[in-house]
């Protein structure tokens, strides 16, 4: 007697196991760095944002930058022969802000108010406004701007690199900003970036964090390593309007001279690429 428990469904008569194939897990392609002496390759664009008078963005690797400016822009009160220039940078709230170790703030997560009296702004980030301002304020011709202002408006969407190499990125798309704002200046500012090995007496261009496992918030200042970044404008004799030194070791005159001409030449490289961009817009 075939018995049926008439509580369960009951597949077809001629139904059959499901057999599962064997997965092979895909190897993982191992990505290769770029050799110590080259260049990152970067994507770029300009005003990508409507409701300014000039924005751009850049990409170099994982790190995504955005740039607005607003102005110039009549300001109220009494008369004042020359523009004013503001610079906030600010990064997304998840980001974790690159080099925060070298903050003398007690804690990763203080504030503070930089001298501008905007809102509050970590340590990092006032120091990349700061740093940003102190190089646009010797290239824009701000007197012919009076009683007016300049805001520049840096946003930080994702970071991968250490500081001085996204402060870097930074100026640059800054000068495409202000290209695209038409904002009447001296130059176009680029920059280079290095590293200096003294134990070797070696030279890394355009460092980034090779190391995916480290966390770029604690990267630690090795002995006898120093990070570099200058800012130059190219056309005006190569003048600089930009220096910025993160290390714990003394250098002797003749190598801080051949780093920053190492910085010189990779500006210049970076610089033939923008007026190559700027050039094909036009067309």
């Amino acid at each position: 007697m075939n018995v049926q428990d008439r509580r369960r469904l009951l597949g077809p008569a001629n139904a059959s196991p499901i057999v599962f194939s064997d997965v092979k897990e895909k190897k993982s392609k191992k990505i290769q760095a770029k050799p110590d002496d080259e260049i990152s390759k970067m994507f770029i664009n300009t005003g990508l944002v409507k409701n300014c008078d000039g924005s751009a963005y850049i990409e170099v690797g994982n790190t995504i930058i955005q740039v607005s400016i607003y102005g110039p822009r009549p300001i109220r009160g009494s008369f004042i022969d020359k523009a004013i220039l503001s610079t906030e940078c600010r990064f997304l709230p998840y980001l974790s802000q690159p080099n925060d170790s070298i903050s003398r703030l007690t804690s990763s997560t203080s504030l503070i108010t930089n001298y501008n009296g905007k809102l509050n702004l970590s340590n990092i980030e006032q120091k990349i406004s700061s740093y940003i301002e102190s190089c646009f304020l010797s290239c824009i011709y701000l007197e012919n701007y009076p009683k007016s202002s300049i805001d520049i408006f840096i946003k930080i969407l994702s970071v991968d690199t250490n500081l001085l190499n996204l402060v870097n990125d930074v100026v640059h798309c800054c000068s495409l900003a202000m290209v695209d704002a038409q904002i009447e200046s001296k130059d176009l500012i680029t920059s280079g970036n290095l590293r200096y090995l003294k134990s070797n007496n070696h030279i890394i261009m355009d460092p980034k964090c090779k190391d995916k496992d480290k966390d770029i918030t604690n990267e630690v200042v090795e002995e006898g390593k120093l990070d570099l970044v200058v800012s130059f404008m190219n056309s005006r004799n190569d003048e600089i309007v930009g220096f910025w030194c993160e290390g714990n070791d003394t250098l002797e005159d003749d190598v801080l001279e051949k780093l920053i001409e190492r910085c010189n030449d990779m500006s210049k490289e970076i610089r033939k690429n923008i007026n190559f961009y700027l050039i094909e817009s036009l067309e």
